[in-house]
């Protein structure tokens, strides 16, 4: 069995604004409906106006923010992908067992039972 990180079905961040300390943004994937397509694709957002402003007549266009944060903070680790093993975790009196990112140490879970689209 595979496992994957749970930040390839869920992940949201607040990014501080590079020009104002009192604004922040998400940066986030999100399954978003696309008519032309019909079809249901995972795809970054970001809240900052120059991403609301673009990503309508430039599909896949990345803000700065969106950039920063796939550099920084965005595992997305797939054991079937970049290979390696999920961490066990079991505590002592518990029969559940955990199962964490080597990379970012957040939950992990059965590839087959991430919620992503294709």
């Amino acid at each position: 069995m595979k496992f994957g990180c749970l930040s390839n079905e869920q992940f949201a961040i607040e990014v501080p604004s590079d020009t104002r300390e009192d604004v922040s943004y998400e940066v986030s994937i999100r399954n978003t409906y696309y008519k032309r397509k019909d079809k249901v694709l995972r795809a970054w957002r970001c809240s900052c106006p120059g991403w609301m402003a673009h990503h309508v007549t430039k599909p896949g266009y990345e803000c700065k923010h969106i950039r920063r944060v796939k550099a920084r903070n965005y595992c997305g680790w797939k054991q079937s992908i970049h290979g390696g093993k999920p961490v066990i975790r079991k505590e002592e009196g518990n029969e559940n067992t955990d199962y964490l990112c080597p990379a970012c140490g957040n939950l992990a879970y059965p590839e087959d039972q991430l919620k992503v689209p294709e």
